[in-house]
């Protein structure tokens, strides 16, 4: 019996293993992809660069200076199934003429008080002279600043996870 718990153990984890090698391979491979992998010793160095008219600081109607801000906005992705994304990867990579894949975007509006359909989720991004990343929810009345990198993939904190995942 130590030895069948062993062995389902150690499939277990080697499930998981091949997994995260294939994504990471997938990933590493993929020339769009070539950024999150190159060495970066300085934030110079960094291949993603903020574009300089985000960095130039403009009067607001207050006379107040202000950067610019990045507004974003994006419908919300459905995924048609119950079980996400994960068990695709394993269908393309074993089965790739039979893996599919349907994504549903939506947008949203209120019967009688929007015009017309639009996309649920603002993003808005300004550069501040703080080393923070301030993640705000309207909806939910919600706030919260992360001070470490760390911080941004601990989805589970608070009620911003999801602000966090996207």
């Amino acid at each position: 019996e130590a030895i069948s718990i062993a062995l389902a153990t150690a499939y277990y984890h080697l499930g998981f293993q091949t997994l995260a090698d294939q994504v990471r391979s997938s990933v590493k491979h993929h020339p769009g992809n070539k950024w999150m992998f190159a060495e970066v010793n300085h934030p110079e160095d960094h291949p993603r660069k903020i574009h300089e008219t985000l960095l130039q600081e403009e009067e607001k109607d207050n006379g107040q200076q202000q950067r610019r801000v990045l507004q974003e906005r994006t419908p919300v992705r459905m995924d048609l199934s119950h079980c996400g994304w994960s068990d695709i990867f394993f269908l393309g990579m074993d089965f790739p003429e039979g893996a599919r894949v349907l994504n549903v975007s939506v947008d949203l509006a209120v019967h009688k008080r929007h015009d017309a359909p639009m996309p649920p989720i603002d993003t808005f991004l300004r550069v501040i002279d703080e080393p923070v990343l301030v993640l705000k929810s309207i909806d939910l009345k919600a706030e919260v600043t992360l001070t470490m990198v760390s911080e941004v993939f601990d989805f589970a904190k608070d009620y911003l996870g999801l602000l966090r995942a996207g």
